[in-house]
């Protein structure tokens, strides 16, 4: 339900009004958008009270029946009995005849038994003397294993030996490869800045001897020379002496480097020797132990064989003892089965009919009223519907709601119900249960009351779903019976003292959004009479005309729009949640003062339905 239009667009409304339109007065006020539905007053509890045990193909006749309709009853209260004579001879007969099966089956297995024993004592006989002969010979064969399995882990000791010396050899092998490569590179180092060095002594040598007082023994030609091997004079640029006395230092330091690196390797091959022993050792005594665990196994199967062979003597001189007694323990076992499938059958039985017995006594499960006895004494009962029950202290309200209002109520939706019987007195109570599926569906015609057409040619005429709700009211209330009708108000939405107009005051602009026209000054004008114009088509724009005609009397007073938000609206006032309005203020219709019954215009308003 909400607000839908001010005003009908349609032709019939397409017309001069005479009278001017009416004043009205903005209030403070309670509203509530309510749904009025028809329903049912039903009960809080209903429950079927049936004999179990009874169906259509094995009907029960009824012995005696204890209530009558309007009977108040508790729960354990016997509601009706069932004829078990029957029944009762039936069990009777049933448990004779398990107590005759289980007597001839004690005689059979008593005679399966004794043979069971015979077979076990000659079989025992032959397993003990074969036994005794196996026994001897497994002895020995088995002193033949456990030196193999000493052999076996001796042999494992040595081959776990030669893996750890291998993995101790491989990983010295390749440190001293490591090393040696180390070695070399740093003698290839020394040999590189050796023959740098002697180079550059070369060429200052050489630079010496080529000068002009060179080999001539005098002090001067010597110090001559000197001069050459540090200046200019000696052929060597000052790059090349500071490169030469670095090459004296490096060589130097290259050289201890290789005596380093010889000296770790020369420790490393001596290690390397030594593991190489130790892995040749260990790689000996893992051979030799093969050989000895092949001898052993060799042994070893032979002693099998010969016990394997001794074994089948004796199971085959066994075989034939062992073959009678699993004949007597398979006559005790097929016997045994054969009385345990007899006996689920009959305990089956017998226990179908105990039920029934137990069952002849139908007990309420509650407390409630009578409502339906569909029993008689002496007829045939198949077990449905024998008793109803129902719970007439709590009632509930039932209502198939239309498809177009379901989606408004929910469980926890507050209720006021009115019945013939309770007379002006509301009921409160509150929605407990909706339906998420159809409970029907109706024919409706394209006004939405849900009425069929009577010439079936309506071609307006579409389905519409309806929806079960339930109800609970707060308080019992003794003058309510089932089935009766109840007039049901849901309350959708409500607002408490709030700022409402009259909803024929609201105007459409057109755009989905409302104002109302304010009446400033004297509105006895606009009370009284008409407006220039008149009022044509209820559009926003021929309103404003008549207001500006109207503004030009002195006698009506001033209109001024306001936009407003409107909120919950009931069949006459719609609540103003913003928009400048106050209490009190006077607010033009525009429905005319004297345009006579409107409720055509209503309708277009609200959506009751």
């Amino acid at each position: 339900m909400g607000l839908s239009g001010c005003r009908k667009n349609n032709d019939e409304e397409n017309m001069v009004m005479d009278a001017g339109p009416s004043v009205e007065t903005a209030v403070r006020t309670d509203i509530e958008n309510v749904y009025t539905a028809k329903g049912k007053i039903i009960s809080g509890q209903e429950s079927s009270m049936n004999a179990k045990g009874a169906s259509g193909s094995d009907a029960l006749i009824i012995d005696q029946v204890y209530v009558q309709v309007g009977d108040l009853v508790k729960a354990g209260d016997v509601l009706y009995t069932l004829d078990l004579t029957d029944t009762q001879k039936d069990l009777a007969m049933k448990e004779q005849q398990q107590a005759i099966s289980d007597q001839q089956n004690a005689l059979t297995q008593s005679a399966n038994q004794r043979a069971l024993s015979e077979a076990q004592a000659e079989s025992g006989d032959q397993y003990t003397s074969g036994t005794n002969s196996l026994l001897r010979s497994a002895e020995d064969t088995n002193k033949a294993i456990e030196q193999q399995v000493q052999d076996q882990q001796k042999l494992q000791e040595y081959k776990d030996e030669e893996t750890r010396t291998k993995a101790t050899y491989d990983l010295l092998q390749s440190q001293v490869d490591s090393l040696q490569a180390d070695a070399d590179e740093k003698d290839a180092k020394l040999q590189e800045l050796t023959r740098r060095y002697d180079y550059l002594t070369l060429k200052s040598g050489t630079s010496a001897s080529s000068s002009p007082n060179a080999g001539t023994g005098s002090t001067g030609g010597a110090a001559t020379g000197t001069t050459g091997n540090s200046g200019s004079e000696s052929g060597l640029t000052e790059q090349e002496k500071e490169e030469l006395k670095q090459l004296e230092f490096q060589k130097q330091e290259a050289g201890w480097a290789v005596t380093d690196a010889k000296t770790a390797l020369t420790k490393a091959q001596t290690a390397l020797s030594e593991a190489k022993a130790a892995y040749e050792t260990a790689k000996g005594n893992r051979e030799t132990y093969e050989n000895t665990v092949k001898s052993d196994q060799t042994a070893t199967t032979s002693g099998v064989r010969a016990l394997e062979d001794q074994g089948m003597a004796v199971n085959k001189g066994n075989r034939s003892v062992l073959s009678a007694e699993q004949a007597a323990r398979n006559a005790i076992a097929s016997q045994n089965l054969s009385h345990q499938s007899d006996l689920l059958t009959s305990e089956s039985e017998i226990a179908k009919l105990k039920e029934k017995l137990e069952n002849g006594q139908v007990i309420a499960t509650m407390d409630g009223t009578v409502t339906a006895v569909n029993v008689v004494a002496g007829q045939a009962y198949s077990g449905t519907d024998g008793v109803v029950l129902d719970n007439l202290s709590k009632m509930k309200v039932s209502a198939d709601i239309d498809e177009a209002h379901i989606a408004d109520l929910h469980v926890g939706t507050r209720v006021r119900v009115k019945t013939d019987s309770t007379g002006a007195a509301e009921l409160e109570g509150t929605v407990t249960f909706t339906s998420p599926t159809p409970t029907k569906e109706t024919a409706n015609t394209g006004s939405g009351t849900g009425s069929s057409s009577s010439s079936g040619n309506n071609q307006n005429t579409k389905t519409r779903a309806t929806y079960k709700v339930e109800v609970t009211l707060d308080e019992p209330n003794d003058r309510l019976r089932i089935g009766m009708t109840a007039s049901i108000d849901f309350v959708v939405a409500s607002a408490k003292n709030v700022i409402a107009v009259p909803t024929s005051c609201l105007i459409d602009d057109g755009n989905g959004n409302y104002f109302v026209n304010v009446v400033q000054g004297d509105s006895s004008g606009a009370s009284s009479g008409t407006t220039g114009d008149g009022m044509t088509d209820g559009s926003a724009e021929d309103m404003q005309d008549g207001m500006t005609d109207a503004s030009g009397d002195a006698s009506m007073g001033t209109a001024t729009e306001v936009m407003v938000t409107t909120g919950v609206a009931d069949d006459y006032y719609t609540e103003i949640t913003s928009g400048n309005i106050q209490e009190g203020e006077q607010i033009q219709s525009s429905m005319p003062q004297d345009s006579g019954d409107y409720s055509d215009m209503m309708s277009g308003i609200y959506d009751t339905q």
